[in-house]
């Protein structure tokens, strides 16, 4: 039974269903402002619309049709379509405010070039979709609008066509904010995530990192960011402040080594009087030793 729940999850994976877990919806639901309508792509059984008010217009695309039934049946004022994003997109005729997404993380997708694509410099490669869930998004969002993306951390540092694809995103000043999710939030993976924050008209040319495990926070410019191939990870950008080197006084060290060698010669030569005195040897011939060792350094200071 367990290993076919465990293929049957997988089966999901592979064609674009995604479990997300509440307290990460609700992260993902933070970073819009418009909470009149939204918009998920990728909705699977509505977990993600699901965080949002009754009153909120919810629309979603879902490959899976079971999931989708499940999202109808569960979420108030939603409007779901059965069919591939990519390939057959639902609701071209408009354009959302509030746009959150779980897509499927680098799953294999066939290249097409249509509205979405064409302002790209490449396609996504046919290996990795992730750079076409994300331009998607973008694609359907409203001018002003917000798009709150989870992504694999793979796609903000992949080389070749995504790395292309992410400089267009970062030239363009569409990127408002990246944030780090620690593991733990799937089933099946403890792999980190982390959000990919895009707004359509954005005026600031600064980028906000964070690590929300660390609570560490930094804003980077986009010139920066482009300097560096566009890299959009969050650990390239924010690191905990080294802790401050200790001063060291030189004279306090060496007479607290000074000290700890008096002791440990007092120690020993107390120990080897006690073993002369039992065994009827002499502690002196050592001494003579000691004193010779000591004689030749006090005519080199």
């Amino acid at each position: 039974m367990a290993e076919s729940a465990k293929r049957h999850r997988q089966m999901l994976r592979e064609i674009g269903s995604f479990y997300t877990d509440p307290k990460l919806a609700e992260c993902i639901m933070r970073e819009v402002e418009c909470l009149d309508e939204v918009y998920d792509p990728t909705c699977g059984s509505g977990n993600l619309l699901a965080v949002f008010p009754d009153a909120c217009r919810k629309y979603g695309q879902e490959i899976d049709a079971s999931a989708l039934e499940e999202a109808k049946s569960k979420l108030a004022n939603f409007t779901g379509v059965l069919g591939d994003t990519l390939t057959s997109p639902a609701f071209m005729d408009r354009k959302f405010k509030s746009i959150v997404a779980n897509y499927p993380f680098s799953v294999k997708w066939e290249p097409k070039t249509d509205g979405r694509f064409s302002a790209l410099p490449t396609l996504p490669p046919p290996s990795r979709a992730d750079w076409a869930f994300i331009a998607h998004c973008y694609y359907m969002l409203a001018d002003g609008g917000t798009a709150s993306i989870l992504c694999f951390p793979g796609a903000l540092y992949r080389g070749n066509r995504e790395s292309s694809i992410r400089r267009w995103f970062v030239e363009n000043n569409t990127v408002s904010k990246v944030v780090l999710f620690e593991g733990g939030y799937f089933e099946d993976t403890s792999i980190s995530t982390e959000l990919l924050v895009l707004r359509k008209g954005k005026e600031s040319d600064g980028i906000i990192f964070v690590d929300s495990q660390k609570c560490l926070e930094k804003e980077v410019s986009v010139a920066e960011v482009l300097e560096n191939d566009g890299v959009l990870s969050v650990s390239k950008w924010v690191s905990p402040e080294p802790e401050p080197k200790e001063e060291i006084d030189p004279w306090q060290f060496e007479q607290q080594c000074r000290s700890a060698m008096r002791k440990n010669l007092e120690t020993g030569l107390a120990q080897s009087r006690m073993v002369c005195l039992m065994e009827g040897w002499s502690l002196n011939p050592f001494l003579e030793e000691l004193k010779s060792v000591i004689d030749s350094f006090l005519h080199t200071c």
